[in-house]
């Protein structure tokens, strides 16, 4: 995992750094919602976690949203799904394979 880190301190509790390498805030990139479901997993499946603090690795603050460079670079049907999610006035959430 290039974008998490994960250290368990010896009571149990999985402090989960987020820092995407290379910028100067935190961002939502392909690569990011690529390894959460593994950092998920790990916190899940472990015996010795007990709970998990997510903190960022950034001073400038925890994530901006969205990388709307990657964003923009969509094209077609993925690009109209994502502006109807935006529209949407239902919560939504992703769900990974």
């Amino acid at each position: 995992m290039d974008t998490f880190k994960i250290d368990v301190d010896p009571d149990g509790v999985a402090v989960v750094t987020f820092d995407v390498p290379g910028r100067s805030m935190n961002t939502l990139t392909g690569q990011v919602m690529r390894e959460l479901p593994d950092v998920i997993e790990r916190i899940r499946s472990d015996p010795a976690i007990k709970g998990a603090v997510f903190q960022s690795g950034k001073a400038s603050g925890f994530c901006a949203g969205a990388d709307l460079g990657e964003l923009g670079g969509q094209s077609g049907a993925a690009a109209r799904r994502a502006r109807r999610r935006r529209r949407s006035r239902r919560p939504m959430t992703a769900r990974a394979p």
